[in-house]
């Protein structure tokens, strides 16, 4: 769909908001087409309307239940909202999809190490699925392994945490530093890490 290309080309350039409008014109001439409607709704993430995105990704989902990109996208929309048991779905759903998919590994380890609430937590799982995004990004990922560290945390191992965690921050960019060095100091002290909903 040249219109999807384009829409496509222009995102790249960081032209959101044109990106938008030829995947909306894609939409006008195919109002089912899924990939359109991920799309859109993969700019409403970025922007942040994410009551918005959800209506998107539902539908393509309707449409094509075995994408599973839009699930991923999906659940990074819902979990913006608090919606942390849905986008769990999502994610287990996506890596049904794709065992393989980095993001969805990454994305579900996190909230089962260090969610607030003690059922959505689940450290054994978040431990299995931190070592696997961490085996097929080479173990150099410091967002991959800030989750595996947290995953280790959750389950009491704080010698493997601190070793993990300092790995992350030897890697980290300048922006993610400042909360990876916090979350070594917690490891350090013998405390898991919560995110704050």
């Amino acid at each position: 769909n040249a219109k999807i290309k384009l829409g496509l080309a222009l995102h790249a350039l960081g032209r959101s908001e044109q990106a938008v409008e030829q995947y909306q014109h894609a939409l006008r001439i195919s109002p089912d087409d899924p990939d359109a409607l991920t799309l859109v709704g993969v700019v409403m993430n970025e922007q942040e309307n994410f009551a918005e995105a959800v209506e998107y990704f539902q539908k393509a989902l309707q449409i094509n239940p075995g994408e599973a990109k839009t699930h991923v996208s999906l659940a990074i929309a819902l979990a913006a909202q608090g919606d942390a048991g849905a986008a769990v779905r999502h994610y287990a759903h996506a890596l049904e999809i794709d065992p393989n998919f980095s993001l969805a590994l990454n994305r579900l380890a996190r909230i089962r190490a260090t969610h607030p609430e003690a059922k959505l937590r689940d450290g054994a799982q978040a431990v299995e699925l931190a070592q696997r995004c961490c085996q097929l990004t080479g173990y150099q990922v410091a967002t991959a392994l800030d989750t595996l560290a947290a995953a280790y945390a959750e389950t009491g191992q704080f010698e493997n945490a601190i070793k993990w965690q300092t790995q992350a921050v030897e890697l980290a960019q300048d922006h993610q530093k400042a909360g990876m060095t916090a979350r070594l100091a917690l490891y350090s002290e013998g405390k898991p890490f919560r995110y704050a909903d």
